[in-house]
């Protein structure tokens, strides 16, 4: 409901809505919420273990999901990917140790696109391996002399892939044409040491994990340079030697911090929001968590190298904690708000109740 009063006559042609948001503008800038820290995560599941059968592991790797709930492990040393349900029930497998289509030396990275097609970084063959949902074989393209460590794709179709050995971020078109690179050695913005794990948000920026210097870069997706955050530590929102991340819906961004063994979460600007785990062998706590990603649900599943090989799955106990300002409208209390515009033309009374 609102109730305008002229207080003052002179105005003759003053448009009431212009001032009225400008008044809520006030407002919204004034309570809008923010990033919560006492944002917490329960344990919920675990699967896996070493071993060649199905569901087992030799060097879990990188993990991912696609849009219907099924998880994607890279079984490193079994040369071979695994695909479970969301709730950790073995689907399918494939690879096998070669240079043949669909054989692999060293999968190291995991990604899907928006159809649930599957992307595999076959480090040691120096290239990029796709296939279906299934694991039927599509194609593949060279990325040497590059030996690529993490991949992920945007809403278009291009390939992001990181090289950890030649500092670099590359960037392909849906078939595999390169487009642009960026990274180079160095500690300055946009340069990279080792960059690893890297994720796309809803914007279609890129965030990589800057390994050697303990830090997260975000870029646009031509590679400019957007902002960056972390030094090398065990505080609050510092890192030592990250390896993997990922991004949910509302573009909140999980970082594995591997040498502290725990999770940090942070907004899409690098605000610190959240941790857990620990080093340790029980449920709940990490030996080297080196690849995440979160489900449709928000779930997060998380993998870790310790003698267990397994994933590890987490559900977060506050609903709504974080509130993307570009998607998200304020909650306000049934508050009555009064603002009084003052000028030349004379004094505007404008009163508004939010329900």
């Amino acid at each position: 409901m609102i109730r305008k009063k002229l207080l003052t006559s002179p105005l003759t042609k003053i448009s009431i809505s212009s001032l009225l948001l400008v008044g809520l503008l006030f407002l919204v800038s004034n309570n809008f919420p923010t990033a919560d820290a006492s944002e917490t995560y329960s344990y919920l599941k675990q699967w896996g273990s070493y071993g060649e059968n199905d569901s087992q592991f030799s060097t879990v790797g990188d993990i991912t999901m696609d849009s219907a709930g099924n998880v994607y492990v890279c079984d490193v040393n079994n040369n071979r990917i695994q695909k479970f349900t969301s709730d950790g029930i073995f689907i399918t497998k494939w690879g096998s140790f070669g240079k043949a289509n669909g054989q692999f030396n060293i999968p190291t990275g995991i990604a899907t696109d928006a159809s649930g097609n599957v992307y595999v970084t076959d480090q040691m063959n120096n290239r990029i391996e796709k296939f279906d949902s299934k694991g039927k074989f599509l194609f593949e393209f060279d990325v040497n002399p590059m030996f690529p460590d993490h991949v992920s794709v945007d809403r278009f179709g291009s390939i992001y892939v990181s090289g950890s050995s030649q500092h670099l971020i590359i960037k392909f078109g849906p078939d595999g044409q390169f487009i642009t690179k960026w990274g180079y050695l160095g500690k300055s913005d946009g340069q990279v040491d080792t960059p690893r794990g890297i994720a796309i948000d809803s914007l279609g920026n890129v965030y990589v994990v800057d390994q050697g210097n303990n830090r997260i870069q975000k870029f646009s997706n031509d590679g400019q340079f957007i902002t960056k955050w972390g030094t090398e530590g065990n505080a609050d929102g510092q890192f030592s030697n990250p390896i993997a991340i990922a991004i949910d819906s509302k573009d909140n961004v999980y970082v594995t911090d591997l040498g502290n063994d725990r999770i940090e979460k942070f907004t899409s600007d690098g605000e610190f929001i959240t941790k857990w785990g620990h080093w340790g062998e029980t449920d709940g706590n990490f030996v080297f968590p080196s690849g995440i990603t979160i489900g449709p649900s928000g779930n997060v599943y998380v993998v870790d190298q310790s003698s267990r090989q397994n994933i590890q799955v987490f559900s977060n106990q506050n609903s709504t904690t974080v509130i993307d300002e570009k998607k998200s409208i304020p909650e306000f209390s049934s508050t009555v708000y009064i603002v009084i515009i003052t000028g030349i033309f004379g004094t505007i009374l404008i009163q508004k109740k939010f329900f």
